[in-house]
């Protein structure tokens, strides 16, 4: 079993951040400012400068690699990134999922 949060695995909780390719600009915002190493940097092979898609542009863009390092509630990387591009679930849902977690191993 890996690390535990409130006595669950960490990895049932579905608390991490996805980036929003069609607004992410690379700035690298994200991978700079979090030490948990959620993100890495993707080196593009290929940058398309002729795609629409700014994505596709990109020579290096973030990525996330290990979102269960993601602490759970944290979302200090999306309120940073300038283009508005990480996005995390709903608080509401992740309560109700941590809830019914602790109940499940509660006394395990």
């Amino acid at each position: 079993m890996g690390r535990l949060y409130m006595g669950i695995p960490r990895e049932e909780i579905p608390w991490f951040p996805k980036i929003n390719k069609d607004k992410c600009s690379g700035c690298l915002t994200c991978v700079n400012f979090c030490r948990n190493g959620v993100y890495i940097v993707e080196e593009n092979p290929n940058p398309d400068s002729t795609s629409t898609s700014k994505w596709n542009k990109l020579k290096k863009r973030p990525k996330v690699e290990n979102p269960f390092n993601c602490v759970v509630g944290c979302s200090a990387c999306a309120q940073l990134c300038p283009m508005e591009a990480i996005e995390f679930p709903e608080r509401k849902e992740i309560v109700k999922i941590i809830y019914k977690l602790r109940l499940k191993y509660q006394g395990k």
